[in-house]
């Protein structure tokens, strides 16, 4: 037993960090440039839950076109990108390049998952809000496979962007 083993805990004392998996980040710079770096690895499909405040908007964000141009790229907003135009128009740009969009009243957080195996979300200040934010980053199959099937049960409730547009609409009229 001992000689079975032996290979199996040689490798684990190779191992310095247990949680290796999970990185946190807290300046902006750092989570664009993870962000960037996540965005260039990617295979197949990216999912993202997109909401304010936003690091790069969607109008400003030309690494992000370029994803939604080659690989599998899906999308859910906040009914409040239609509050500014400019947000609005650059959300249009990506579905015109091929990203699936779906708009909801409200998401419970920011989320990335890239190829099933990696995540990327945003965790709040319980106390600062939003004005500071925690970004974590976990390369862990289970946990995005798991996340995954949150995102899909938020897109299957999504209206299009036309849909959520023309609900925009009404709403900002039945105000005026």
């Amino acid at each position: 037993m001992i000689e079975a083993l032996a290979p199996a805990f040689a490798d684990g004392q190779k191992q310095t960090d247990p949680l290796e998996y999970i990185e946190l980040l807290r300046d902006r710079g750092a989570i664009n440039e993870r962000f960037e770096e996540l965005q260039k690895g990617i295979q197949r499909e990216i999912l993202v839950f997109t909401k304010p405040p936003y690091a790069t908007p969607a109008q400003e964000n030309v690494e992000g076109l370029a994803v939604a141009r080659t690989h599998t790229a899906r999308a859910v907003y906040e009914f409040s990108a239609f509050d500014d135009p400019a947000f609005a128009e650059g959300v249009r740009r990506f579905i015109e390049v091929g990203e699936q969009a779906r708009f909801v009243p409200e998401l419970p957080l920011k989320l990335v998952i890239i190829d099933e195996t990696v995540v990327m979300f945003g965790m709040e200040d319980p106390v600062a809000g939003s004005a500071e934010l925690t970004i974590v980053v976990v390369e862990h199959l289970a946990l995005a496979r798991l996340l995954k099937i949150a995102f899909e049960a938020v897109w299957e409730q999504g209206l299009t962007f036309d849909e959520a547009q023309a609900r925009n609409s009404v709403a900002e009229s039945k105000t005026a």
